[in-house]
């Protein structure tokens, strides 16, 4: 599971998961061994997190350290997605194996693009989970 942006449960007390956090629970509860790996950097309250191995019930999670940023629309924030993506590239390349899978969510360019080489690299399935739906969203709420 690779989600560089996605609150974790340990940011907050009873944080309830989001969609990447739910789909890796629902893979460990099938008996299927899951490494979830993510940013240090909480994209959604600007706070840095420890980096380092987290283990929520039966998943790994893999705290990459990542730099900050104050704006969304920003140069930090592309260069913080580009370093993160090389990193978390050079680390995964060596941990994923041939019969692994891939799962990608809300992929930034940059991770998709590393996925997508480990893939190729390692013979593993790759599998990106695109969900925007900007702008059409507000067709729906209109």
């Amino acid at each position: 599971m690779v989600r560089e942006s996605e609150i974790l449960p340990s940011d907050r007390k009873n944080q309830r998961l989001w969609r990447s956090g739910y789909l890796a629970q629902l893979a460990s509860e099938n008996n299927l061994k899951v490494l979830w790996w993510t940013k240090s950097f909480d994209h959604y309250n600007k706070k840095q997190r420890k980096s380092g191995t987290q283990i929520y019930k039966d998943i790994t999670i893999n705290i990459i350290k990542g730099i900050g940023y104050k704006e969304n629309l920003s140069i930090t924030r592309l260069l913080s997605e580009f370093l993160w993506s090389f990193s978390f590239f050079c680390k995964a390349l060596f941990t994923i194996k041939k019969n692994d899978i891939i799962f990608c969510s809300m992929p930034t360019i940059t991770s998709s693009f590393a996925c997508a080489l480990i893939s190729r690299i390692s013979g593993a399935s790759l599998i990106l989970d695109f969900r925007d739906q900007w702008p059409e969203i507000f067709k729906n709420t209109s």
